[in-house]
């Protein structure tokens, strides 16, 4: 199993929260916001994988969290949140 994690930038570097499908957007409301960026880059970052041999689904769910919010920086799940850091 293979955890990569996405970050949106403009390309000035500063995080789009435009492409984020969160909150109570519904998927057409959230579809036009990816619509009207103009200019958007893609970063991906790839984790060690993740040998899913003996694990059940919830625990490659958890590893596989834990690593992407260490590629973005951010607090591991069920810890006090804190700031991303840039890119």
């Amino acid at each position: 199993m293979q955890p990569v994690a996405i970050r949106y930038e403009y390309p000035d570097g500063t995080l789009c929260r435009a492409m984020g499908f969160v909150g109570d957007l519904t998927f057409a409301q959230s579809l036009g916001l990816v619509a009207r960026q103009k200019r958007v880059i893609a970063r991906l970052a790839f984790a060690e994988p993740i040998d899913p041999a003996g694990l059940t689904r919830r625990d490659v769910a958890k590893i596989a969290h834990e690593r992407v919010a260490s590629l973005l920086g951010l607090a591991p799940p069920g810890s006090e949140p804190r700031t991303p850091r840039g890119p």
